[in-house]
């Protein structure tokens, strides 16, 4: 057993164990700080929790969705299913994306842009792309005329 100076009289003890001199024992629970970071962490949980079940029922989650920029998250999901390795993709930055993407009406998008990735030798090469991305009534998106150039 290892023994330890007491903090409170200055004689051995036994580590883990009470002073058995002046009877202190040492603190074996939780800090105040790791306390109140559960306990804030807990608030944080709730009100999360709580935001999704009393959100305003007034919005319309296609209208959310309805954007340029997840437009072109589906135009890039339906282009990487095309490529020889897709994991090798590089899509225009986000702030670029907006650029070429247009809203022709009817709740479609119109995307001209470009992807670099690997063919099937390894090299990298920037293929260009158009298609239209369609949100249906139905709350469903659908690719339309996805070609290659």
């Amino acid at each position: 057993m290892n023994t330890f100076k007491c903090v409170n009289c200055g004689k051995q003890r036994v580590e883990g164990k009470n002073c058995n001199v002046c009877g202190y024992r040492p603190n074996s629970g939780l800090s105040g700080c790791a306390v109140a970071g559960i306990v804030l962490a807990g608030i944080v949980v709730f009100f999360s929790f709580a935001s999704l079940f009393f959100s305003d029922d007034e919005t319309d989650s296609k209208d959310i969705e309805h954007n340029s920029l997840y437009a072109y998250s589906f135009a890039e999901k339906n282009v990487k299913d095309m490529l020889k390795s897709p994991a090798t993709a590089e899509f225009p930055s986000s702030s670029e994306q907006d650029q070429h993407t247009k809203y022709i009406g009817d709740n479609t998008y119109e995307i001209n842009s470009y992807v670099d990735s690997q063919n099937g030798f390894g090299a990298m090469m920037r293929t260009r792309f158009s298609c239209k991305i369609v949100f249906n009534d139905d709350n469903t998106v659908s690719t339309k005329e996805l070609v290659f150039d």
